[in-house]
């Protein structure tokens, strides 16, 4: 009989597709990485109705995982994400920190992951991490990270045992712990629920080649900024700048309002601290609709675009005590 025993292992890996050994190990709340569905391709013959031949097709592992996040396990997401060497400072006491953009190479930045599930640890190999989405509402703030590419294989020495974990000494984050400016305001007593979305579009099957089914690496797309809150209807400040300035009472004709957003968690001067910045935010959406007598919260969705001063849609600086094996590659 096995007992519950679910982790995600992370290792930053030097060369795509070479597996290394876990730096961390994190709690999953879920863990969806599997193999792929249908990876066979059937020959498409004339010789009757139904397919008489099956051979290996084009194969890559994939799937979400989702965990509370803490200032030390963040960072190898982060780093995996935007794909590019963070710029590492300090350390000040033992906080070093990590000042991150999205790179520009289309090579996404791999790694190892280790997911236990229970009976045996499957140890995905060069693997990326097309997208996350951090969710804060009233409870933990929680990290989903899109995980793609990569063959997925038993590890010989099972599962790590429980006490060998790489676990984070600090404490998952919750909804107390985050604040948000907008436009250097801070809206935090007025937002109820954020959703921020950041996205590779990666493709994983353009890098499979001749002679191998699996992908050798991971081609990165378009990145993608989005966040989406829950605001309480307080007042019009949202509204006005969806119309296109701070005192509009209409849409502007041609005028469209951007200003900076920083989501920030916090876990004390001690532990560390995370802020995600978008220099450059537009509102796409903002809706207002009551409904019978109930409280009204508008709907508010924005896009990160391209800042010139800081070079990205999106930016990150972490301060932590964990110091991150392979951060730097020196490729970005």
């Amino acid at each position: 009989m096995s007992e519950v025993l679910r982790y995600l292992g992370i290792g930053l890996e030097t060369s795509p597709g070479t597996a290394v050994a876990a730096d961390i190990h994190v709690d999953v709340a879920s863990s969806g990485i599997d193999s792929p569905s249908n990876p066979l391709i059937a020959y498409p013959g004339g010789l009757g109705r139904a397919p008489r031949i099956h051979r290996p097709g084009p194969y890559v592992s994939q799937g979400p995982a989702e965990f509370a996040a803490d200032v030390d396990t963040i960072g190898y997401a982060l780093i995996l994400a935007f794909g590019g060497d963070p710029v590492i400072t300090g350390p000040v006491g033992d906080i070093y920190t990590y000042s991150m953009i999205p790179t520009l190479n289309r090579l996404m930045r791999t790694a190892t992951f280790r997911a236990g599930k229970d009976l045996e640890e499957f140890v995905y190999p060069g693997a990326a991490v097309g997208g996350f989405k951090l969710t804060v509402e009233k409870g933990y703030a929680m990290i989903t990270l899109d995980i793609v590419g990569g063959k997925d294989q038993i590890n010989p020495a099972g599962m790590t045992a429980l006490a060998d974990l790489l676990l984070s000494d600090a404490y998952p984050m919750t909804f107390v712990d985050t604040s948000v400016s907008l436009a250097s305001a801070d809206r935090s007593a007025h937002i109820e629920k954020l959703e921020l979305t950041y996205t590779n579009n990666p493709d994983a099957e353009a890098s499979i080649t001749m002679g191998s089914r699996f992908p050798r690496s991971i081609w990165q797309g378009d990145v993608g900024v989005e966040l989406a809150m829950s605001i309480a209807f307080n007042d019009l400040t949202e509204k006005r700048k969806y119309w296109g300035a701070t005192d509009a009472t209409e849409p502007s004709a041609d005028t469209i309002y951007d200003e900076e957003a920083i989501i920030t968690l916090d876990s004390g001067a001690t532990i560390g601290r995370l802020d995600l910045a978008l220099p450059k935010m537009v509102y796409t959406e903002v809706g207002i609709q009551p409904s019978g007598r109930d409280r009204i919260v508008q709907s508010v969705k924005c896009a990160g675009q391209f800042d010139v001063t800081s070079g990205a849609a999106i930016t990150a600086t972490l301060e932590t005590k964990q110091v991150i094996t392979n951060a730097v590659l020196g490729a970005s």
